[in-house]
C-alpha cells in the first residue's frame, strides 16, 4: 500500500449476513434497527463489526442482560413448540 492510500473493508449484502447467521433477512434488517449491528451502507455490513455486533448480543443474552422483544419471544415459543 502505498502512503496516504486508504483500505476499505468490503462489505457484504444482506442475504449474505443472514446465511452466515442462519437468520432470515428480515431478521438482520431488525437487528440493525436495534442497533445491535450497524449497516456500513444500504443493505451492506462489514463482516468483522457485524459478527462482533451480533456475538455480543448473543452472549449479553446468554448471560442475562436481555435484549428479548416480541419477535426474538415469538421465535422461542414457536421452538419451543
Amino acid at each position: 500500500m502505498k502512503k496516504g492510500e486508504q483500505t476499505t473493508n468490503p462489505t457484504y449484502p444482506t442475504a449474505v449476513i443472514a446465511k452466515l447467521f442462519n437468520l432470515t433477512e428480515q431478521r438482520v434488517n431488525q437487528l440493525a434497527k436495534e442497533g445491535i449491528i450497524q449497516k456500513a451502507a444500504t443493505n451492506r455490513y462489514e463482516l468483522a463489526p457485524t459478527v462482533q455486533g451480533y456475538v455480543k448480543y448473543l452472549q449479553e443474552r446468554a448471560f442475562g442482560k436481555s435484549y428479548a422483544n416480541d419477535s426474538d419471544k415469538h421465535v422461542e415459543d414457536t421452538k419451543l413448540k
